[in-house]
């Protein structure tokens, strides 16, 4: 039982026995305070643990060339981990302090996702990108690059979001800006935001459980 359609096929490809693949995504309980978009909001949001795999030393590389051309806006981290130094010399380095700011854990992080214009994950990898349903829960526009797996399960590229290619930092940065300079683009992705989320309703995975024990 594979998480993310890439992963099963992923699987397939390499048996003759693709009867024996199933998908079947986890539960997300999490509760979104859906808010009207705020379309005047010159923030974006990326949150995930502070460790190599997330990629946010690429955030910080991608930011630089975001705000040379647009200083006015800011992009808050949410998250702990053990990346946390590392990346605030970083910060330092690209001349970034009060930019790109490492706001730590907030355990009410739902409550705040209505103050922000996007949302952008650089993950070298992961196992669903549960941060990215989240975010489309609270009515953001999404961004990341398109690793394995997950993100290309709820991300259709120019509809809701953005799929960058591995690890892409001038597109990405390219597509930032685009959607900076761009605020009814924004707001249609906004309106799309949830557009691939009915798999990920909690009958239709139980249905599939139980389906799938069943046989």
């Amino acid at each position: 039982v594979c998480i993310t359609k890439r992963d099963a096929m992923l699987y397939m490809s390499h048996t003759d026995k693709k009867d024996k693949i199933n998908q079947i995504y986890n539960m997300n309980a999490f509760n979104a305070i859906r808010k009207p978009y705020n379309r005047r909001s010159k923030k974006i949001i990326s949150c995930g643990y502070l460790a190599p795999i997330k990629g946010f030393d690429m955030l910080v590389d991608v930011a630089k060339k975001v705000f040379d051309q647009h200083p006015d806006w800011q992009w808050d981290i949410y998250g702990e981990g053990n990346e946390k130094d590392r990346l605030e010399q970083l910060i330092e380095k690209r001349g970034l302090r009060g930019k790109v700011v490492l706001k730590g854990y907030n355990p009410n992080i739902n409550e705040i996702y209505g103050q922000y214009s996007f949302f952008v994950m650089t993950s070298r990898m992961e196992g669903m990108g549960m941060v990215l349903i989240e975010a489309q829960k609270a009515g953001l526009p999404v961004v990341s690059f398109d690793c394995k797996c997950g993100p290309s399960d709820v991300i259709v590229n120019g509809e809701n979001g953005y799929l960058i290619s591995c690890f892409d930092i001038d597109n990405m940065a390219n597509k930032i800006c685009g959607l900076i300079e761009h605020e009814e683009l924004r707001s249609v992705f906004s309106q799309n935001s949830e557009m691939c989320l009915a798999e990920f309703a909690k009958k239709v995975i139980i249905d599939k459980w139980c389906s799938l024990l069943d046989t």
